[in-house]
């Protein structure tokens, strides 16, 4: 292309490099696709439930909060009042990130299924819509069967009353 006059020859070469620096920012700006948010490659309720943001329950009113068991590994980050995963060697095991009640805690680690059994039940009775974090360790850390087929039966139930309820 040849131009008709010289003077033109710096609009080009303007408008030519504000669009290569755009495409370059376009580019630049995309990145690679984040790993947090790939999907699973198995489903796993335990997981799932763990890594749920409305697990995490409400303190009840007979509740002592010196009792409850606090998040492990959390540090603050920079000017963000947020905690983020100390940075450590070893993974990271979900179930220290479960927050359980100590008299829910020492009922279920109670040597007796029907305590254990008992202690589900009440927690079902009296905690919060979606605080399921003592179901999970039941049923993740128990041996006896009874006790983590109805630990896994109040998971469900408490799933499916989040579903109905967010239709």
């Amino acid at each position: 292309m040849r131009l008709s006059r010289p003077s033109q020859l710096p609009v080009y070469l303007c408008l030519a490099l504000s669009m290569s620096l755009l495409l370059l920012a376009g580019l630049a700006g995309c990145g690679p696709a984040s790993s947090e948010n790939a999907p699973p490659s198995r489903i796993d309720p335990l997981a799932s439930a763990a890594s749920s943001a409305t697990v995490s329950p409400a303190p009840l009113a007979s509740e002592n909060r010196t009792g409850a068991v606090p998040a492990k590994g959390t540090v603050p980050v920079g000017d963000n009042p947020k905690a983020a995963p100390a940075s450590s060697t070893k993974p990271a095991d979900p179930m220290d990130t479960l927050v359980v009640p100590a008299w829910i805690a020492k009922d279920l680690n109670s040597p007796d299924a029907g305590t254990r059994l008992q202690a589900l039940e009440t927690w079902v009775m009296f905690a919060p819509a979606g605080s399921i974090d003592p179901l999970i360790q039941a049923y993740a850390s128990n041996d006896d069967d009874r006790v983590r087929a109805r630990a896994m039966e109040l998971i469900e139930q408490d799933w499916a009353h989040a579903a109905g309820a967010g239709q």
